[in-house]
Order: structure tokens, then sequence, then C-alpha cells
């Protein structure tokens, strides 16, 4: 935390933020902060700006800057280190230099302004130097798996819904089958790809790494619509067997069907359920 955050106890520093998403942060600080970040939605809202902001813009100024910007985790957290080092000069060349001030500026007014604009976002799959997966899992790797759980056994009172810890081993298998040898710790959620609260298994089939930066369409975004959808299904607004299907087959349209919206809502850019890996 900042010293600020730690007098008020209140929220963490973008510099914290931005070193955090980084995995710069030493470990008990790093702890400390993820552990505010979990349970603070305005810091969660604020770190998911800073990241979708910087990583977008320097992917866009790589290709004018011929590589010259970093990636982005590399800037924001030498972005971070100029917030905690204001008097120190560091030499950077005059493109870089250029692109990271830039970047700073536009992540402060993105954030002030409340979003992002699209063209600043990743495809359906993203650059590989961002190391982060796609929007929607390779339906090869993850097609999703269901138990025989029906409507009454999820929906009734005290349903256990808990599911086997993944064990680290199993975990790292996963993201290396999607391209991902070394997960930064709090930038993915591994998840289900059908909740367990709508009769997902727990299986490699039905898990894979979603990233919380990146683009809107991600793990916090879904995270909304699982709760959504579990809620309808226990309504009756709709079937359980339809829910699996279209979440497993297309979770984006079905997040813009079930919220009818094109983009995601702006209350679920701080939305968590899951917990992030480590």
């Amino acid at each position: 935390m900042s010293r600020r955050a730690d007098r008020d106890q209140t929220h963490a520093s973008d510099e914290d933020l931005l070193l955090l998403s980084a995995g710069e942060l030493v470990d008990a600080r790093a702890s400390r902060v993820a552990d505010h970040v979990r349970t603070c939605a305005a810091c969660r809202a604020r770190q998911a700006g800073l990241d979708l902001a910087v990583g977008g813009f320097a992917k866009a100024r790589r290709s004018t800057l011929n590589q010259r910007v970093p990636p982005p985790g590399l800037a924001k957290a030498r972005l971070a280190g100029g917030m905690a080092n204001p008097g120190q000069r560091r030499r950077v060349p005059h493109g870089m230099r250029l692109g990271l001030s830039l970047a700073a500026a536009i992540a402060v007014i993105l954030l002030a302004a409340g979003g992002v604009p699209e063209g600043l976002m990743e495809g359906n799959r993203h650059d590989g130097s961002f190391g982060l997966a796609a929007i929607a899992p390779d339906p090869g790797l993850t097609p999703g798996l269901t138990n025989s759980a029906d409507r009454r056994d999820l929906c009734s009172a005290g349903a256990d819904l808990s599911t086997a810890p993944i064990h680290r081993p199993v975990a790292l298998r996963i993201f290396r089958s999607h391209g991902i040898s070394d997960p930064p710790p709090m930038e993915y959620e591994l998840d289900y790809l059908i909740p367990p609260e709508l009769g997902g298994a727990a299986g490699i089939q039905n898990l894979w790494p979603q990233p919380y930066g990146g683009s809107p369409w991600n793990a916090r975004a879904k995270d909304a619509l699982e709760d959504r959808l579990v809620h309808m299904m226990c309504t009756g607004e709709v079937p359980l067997a339809t829910a699996q299907a279209e979440i497993a087959g297309d979770w984006v349209a079905a997040y813009k069907k079930y919220f009818g919206t094109q983009e995601p809502l702006v209350e679920h850019a701080a939305f968590l359920k899951d917990e992030p890996w480590r």
C-alpha cells in the first residue's frame, strides 16, 4: 500500500496496483496489497482500468515505434518505478519515453472518463507477447464438462457446490496447454467454463486460464454472467441445459443476450467471484 493508504487503511496506490499486475511487488507487500484488492471493489476497478489502458496502449504503440515500447508488464513496472522515485532520472530512448508518458496519461484520462475505447482492446485472441489467453477457450482443449446434478440439486437450500482444490502441477499443465508457461500471479483466474453452480464438473476439459486484463470481455465479466445465469436457472427463467450450452458455446454472446448490452456493464469491471491465480 502507499504511505497514505497505510495510514488511512483505505485504498491501494496506482503505483502498487501497477507493480502488483507486473508481479514486481515483494512477497509481503504483494500479499498485503492483493488481500486489500480482493475486498475493495474500487481498487479492483482501478486496477482493471490501468491494466486495460496501459496494456492496450503499449500494443498499439509498438507497431508505430518499431518495437521500442516494452511489453505492458515491463511498461507498468517502469511507470510505477517512476512514481516511486520521481527525482531519479533514467536514460530512456526518446520513443520509449514518449510511449510510456503517453500510456500513463491515457490511463489516467480513461479512468476518469470511465472506460477504454474498443480500439485499444484485443481481438478474440491476444498477442502472445502479452501472455494472455483467448477471450474464449480453445474448444479442443476446453469443451466444457458437466456432472449429473439437476436444477433441484443445484438450487436447493444448503446445496454443496464446492469442488476439490486444483493442485498446482495440474493447474500449470492447464496453463501450458494454453500457451502460458509462466502465469503471473493475480492476472488470471483458472476458470470453470461451465461453473459448478450450473452443474460444471471438475476436470481439465472444463478448466481454462481466463485473464482479468487485456479486454473488457474478461474473467470479471464472465463471473457476472455466471451469477446471472444461476439466478435465472433457479427461478425457472432459463433451463439448466440451455444455460450450460450457452455459457460453454459462446459466453460473450450469452452475456450480451442476458444483460441486453453490446459491451460489458461498467459495474462488472470490479466484479470478482473466484480466487485469482497466485
